[in-house]
């Protein structure tokens, strides 16, 4: 794709499990551009995604990492 002009980005929109996210990384590696959404309706606890080698890895890949609180009804 980047022959072509064409970015691709993943958007991972994480709740307190890191596996999703390494499965990512590992399949696309440092390809695509990432962006990590902490989803704090779904999860309040992300301090195993913070400390993960799989969001370690897609830092040092340029990754984005944001945070989207919890809507109030």
């Amino acid at each position: 794709m980047a022959d072509m002009g064409v970015a691709v980005n993943f958007w991972h929109v994480a709740d307190a499990a890191v596996d999703l996210l390494d499965r990512l990384i590992d399949t696309y590696s440092e390809g695509p551009n990432y962006v990590v959404v902490k989803n704090q309706g779904r999860g309040s606890d992300f301090s195993q995604l913070d400390h993960s080698d799989a969001l370690q890895k897609a830092l040092r890949g340029g990754a984005h990492v944001l945070s989207l609180g919890q809507f109030s009804a």
